[in-house]
């Protein structure tokens, strides 16, 4: 009886497994490259805003037109920038809640638990069955949407390049 079971159930759940994958990669591929159509039609909107971080013994002020990312990793953020189109890397210890605390607006937005980002400089929008994936104009690594901030981050992409 148990064997009968399990020489029906493996077959079904892998096919349910299966199709789920395909389904989820198609719909999320969909919506990237119609996102990342929208970006690379659309003008940079100026960023005129000044961000300041001030942790214990440390103040970093970065123009928000030059602010790209940060990472987390623990209790230290790492802030990637621009200057003099030079990416620039800065560790503060501080942690992530801190730093959207402080520097939250508009464009720059918390999508992912190790991630804040500068929405206003996302190059494209990479989709698959995991989920998506963004890409910044001047940095090379793919920053991952956490599947609770898509509903938040796509939507604000596709405003923010109308």
């Amino acid at each position: 009886m148990l064997l009968y079971s399990l020489a029906i159930g493996i077959p079904i759940s892998a096919i349910y497994v299966l199709s789920r994958y395909i389904y989820l990669k198609n719909i999320h591929e969909n919506i990237a490259m119609k996102v990342s159509e929208q970006l690379a039609d659309a003008k940079p909107v100026q960023q005129n805003h000044l961000l300041k971080v001030s942790s214990a013994n440390t103040e970093l002020l970065i123009d928000e037109s030059n602010f790209l990312c940060v990472q987390s990793m623990e209790n230290y953020c790492t802030f990637y920038y621009l200057e003099d189109n030079q990416l620039k890397k800065h560790i503060i210890r501080i942690s992530l809640a801190n730093v959207l605390n402080q520097i939250e607006t508009k464009s720059v937005q918390k999508c992912h638990r190790s991630y804040i980002v500068n929405l206003g400089k996302v190059k494209s929008l990479k989709g698959n069955a995991q989920g998506y994936k963004l890409h910044l104009s001047g940095f090379e690594v793919e920053i991952p949407v956490s599947r609770s901030f898509i509903a938040t981050i796509i939507p604000k992409l596709q405003q923010q390049k109308k």
